[in-house]
């Protein structure tokens, strides 16, 4: 039917039509030959699923007939300020247009629509029944997230975005019950070593991807000893402080997401200072397993398993790993300079001030053993018999 379309528009020499349709048979044809679909039954009805990322929607309907997967129409939707209307929007008007039939069953991935409603709202504009289900199992479930696929596929190519990213965020906002894919995530994490050296750190992910210029860390200001809780409300408090302040480019937008490393007690630990300062971001733990694995997403209600959602478990480990080894690296820094600036300190003359200059211009040892007597007097603002005495002291220990 399509091929006699495409040679009869090239015969009228619409050429720009003949390519349209050539384009929609080569992407059936090829849905067709990746994943050999045939329907048991030889049912009529018709797939839909859409993607989201920024604020642009991407639908795609896939048309079976007699079993058979006929057609395919992408629709790609920009601006969009409310992703369950427009879902709604979509079903309502795809079926009330005169070129589109109303077959007996469609399948949605959209748990949040009224599917009798939607039912009942196509039969009065058109005189047809339909059936609209959400499959949960089975191979009418296989055949919708093949259509996700396509919708995250074209989605992808469109904003030149990759595909398993898309397909991570919309399965994030699926599990968490966000209104739209989290775009930006900040993910936050506590390291120590016992009542030392107590540190915070902060990575972001936007669209999937770390943006590591926006990472930021957190020495306890605080927090003396050893306290979790404590810290992570500590870095929380902070990070929206900054927020308030604007001046910072990773504090000035809200995050759409907020992961914190941790369970139910850190989501717990954080929730007030949430409340107390009217931030709106959603917020949840990452939880591990006994071989330090990411293994379920925590909330005030308990924990939310992820392992069967592929994408979205990829993302998470991904972020939960990269937040783990920013802030051990940046906690093993911190000790590092503390244990060279004790060091300082041993020799006579050389107070905690003083030691702290030399550290932040030399940062280690290593570095003020290459240097030179002058370039330390002038650094410690000594004169060179001390500079002589601090250089052979770092030279003997």
């Amino acid at each position: 039917m399509m091929k006699k379309q495409m040679e009869k528009a090239a015969m009228e020499l619409n050429f720009e039509k003949a390519i349209k349709i050539r384009n929609r048979i080569h992407a059936i044809e090829k849905v067709n030959q990746s994943q050999k679909i045939y329907l048991k039954d030889q049912e009529d009805m018709d797939v839909i699923a859409h993607a989201i990322a920024e604020d642009v929607i991407c639908f795609v309907v896939l048309k079976f007939r007699n079993g058979h997967i006929v057609d395919k129409d992408s629709y790609i939707f920009d601006y969009v300020a409310d992703f369950d209307c427009a879902v709604e929007d979509f079903i309502a008007g795809y079926y009330t247009n005169k070129n589109n039939d109303v077959v007996k069953l469609i399948l949605i991935s959209d748990e949040k629509l009224d599917a009798e409603l939607y039912s009942e709202y196509i039969r009065k504009k058109t005189g047809k029944y339909t059936k609209i289900l959400i499959p949960k199992i089975g191979q009418r479930k296989k055949i919708l997230d093949m259509a996700f696929s396509n919708a995250t596929e074209y989605l992808a190519s469109k904003l030149k975005y990759q595909t398993k990213e898309i397909k991570a965020l919309q399965q994030l906002a699926q599990i968490l019950n966000l209104k739209k894919p989290p775009l930006l995530i900040e993910a936050y994490d506590i390291s120590n070593l016992g009542d030392t050296g107590i540190v915070g750190g902060m990575v972001v992910f936007e669209n999937g991807l770390p943006i590591k210029r926006l990472y930021r860390k957190f020495k306890m200001k605080t927090i003396k000893f050893r306290n979790d809780y404590g810290a992570m409300r500590e870095m929380i408090s902070r990070r929206i402080e900054r927020y308030n302040e604007g001046q910072d480019e990773s504090f000035k937008r809200l995050p759409d997401l907020i992961l914190i490393d941790g369970g139910q007690g850190h989501v717990e630990a954080v929730r007030e200072i949430f409340q107390e300062r009217n931030f709106s971001a959603a917020y949840f733990g990452m939880v591990k397993d006994s071989r330090h694995r990411t293994r379920a997403i925590s909330s005030s209600g308990g924990e939310i398993s992820i392992t069967s959602f592929k994408n979205a478990f990829l993302l998470l480990t991904k972020i939960q790993d990269e937040v783990h080894r920013y802030t051990i690296s940046y906690q093993k820094n911190v000790r590092k300079k503390t244990g060279f600036e004790l060091e300082l300190t041993r020799i006579a003359g050389i107070g905690e001030k003083r030691a702290l200059k030399i550290l932040r211009h030399f940062k280690s040892k290593t570095e003020l053993l290459n240097s030179n007597i002058t370039e330390i007097s002038q650094v410690a603002g000594v004169g060179v018999q001390k500079a002589r005495e601090i250089l052979n002291f770092m030279n003997n220990i």
